[in-house]
């Protein structure tokens, strides 16, 4: 993995394969000696450390050039933002770890090949499955959110009614027609909005468990491919797209429900944003 890539997902596992190798013990006691000889030492004993920093710098090269090792603090940084054991559904926590389990997997096939374009392609596959579960992750940690926002649901149920109540006054013809009618128009994509966000939350629970079947195939794929003679790019690199088209429709529908929890959670005490 190159350092400081331009892909943010590929950005973020850089740098924390460059804080693991500069906050490793070996690199710290060698920085620490280099300090210390300047400090202690007399005249031109201080000389000395330079092999303090000259270890730092082999400790650090030798952390960089280490792909398991890279690929192990990359696997924890993942770790880190993904954490089932906070998701409330039981379901949803087995789905998320399934995935990442899968992901790991993944990355002991991207370390068992060779240099070359083969293995950024699996690379890539590697990174786009790692960005795919974070969204899954968001997906979940707000369909559960919301389906705790009392709001949420008390807007789903006066939203018709007040529609009506609106119908009605324009059916009388009200003396405020044009503000009555904005305001209906307005009511009615409220509801449109708040309909669209209750079906995806009710098919969460599905929609993770097809995103865990698909990693899973996207697994299979790659574990028969390199067990092949030789490894077909061209085949690797039309299932990266595929696990990358994958990963931004969960973003999508990740995105959208965050948008709609954010919606609610800002109203505070005024109420939803949506009524």
């Amino acid at each position: 993995m190159p350092i400081l890539p331009t892909n943010p997902i590929e950005r973020q596992a850089a740098r924390a394969i460059l804080r693991h190798a500069f906050l490793r013990w070996e690199t710290q006691a060698c920085l620490f000696g280099a300090v210390a000889a300047l400090l202690i030492l007399p005249g031109y004993w201080k000389a000395a450390a330079a092999l303090g920093l000259l270890g730092a710098l082999i400790v650090i090269s030798s952390s960089l050039s280490d792909k398991a090792l890279n690929a192990e603090v990359a696997f924890q940084e993942l770790q880190a933002e993904v954490r089932p054991e906070t998701l409330a559904t039981s379901a949803n926590r087995q789905a998320i770890e399934e995935a990442l389990d899968y992901q790991r997997k993944i990355q002991q096939l991207r370390l068992a090949q060779r240099k070359g374009a083969v293995q950024t392609q699996l690379e890539l596959v590697g990174d786009n499955v790692g960005d795919w579960l974070r969204s899954m992750y968001r997906f979940a940690r707000n369909a559960e959110a919301l389906q705790q926002q009392g709001d949420f649901a008390h807007d789903l149920q006066t939203l018709p009614g007040e529609i009506k109540a609106l119908e009605w006054q324009l059916g009388r013809g009200s003396a405020n027609a044009d503000v009555v009618r904005e305001t209906l128009e307005k009511k009615k994509q409220s509801l449109a909005a708040l309909t669209e966000v209750r079906q995806t939350i009710e098919r969460a629970g599905s929609e993770l468990q097809n995103a865990l079947a698909a990693i899973e195939a996207v697994y299979s794929q790659l574990l028969r491919m390199a067990t092949a003679s030789q490894l077909p790019a061209d085949a690797v690199q039309r299932l990266s797209q595929d696990v990358n088209d994958r990963s931004q429709s969960m973003k999508v529908m990740a995105d959208a429900l965050a948008n709609a929890l954010s919606n609610y959670q800002g109203a505070g005490q005024g109420g939803s944003g949506n009524r």
